[in-house]
């Protein structure tokens, strides 16, 4: 399976663009028992600050 995905999100600090597509990959293999190729064609990452709390 090849994958071309768009990922927006938020991040307390930096994100590797491949950290985010090889763990994509992972939970999709793992679920569907396919071999998966993810190829991420945009990325937008929000940056916040603060801290979280429980």
């Amino acid at each position: 399976m090849v994958l071309r995905v768009a990922v927006e999100g938020y991040s307390l600090g930096e994100i590797e663009l491949e950290l985010i597509a090889d763990s994509l990959k992972e939970h999709i293999e793992k679920e569907l028992g396919f071999k998966t190729t993810v190829s991420i064609s945009e990325l937008s990452i929000q940056r916040v600050g603060g801290s979280f709390r429980s």
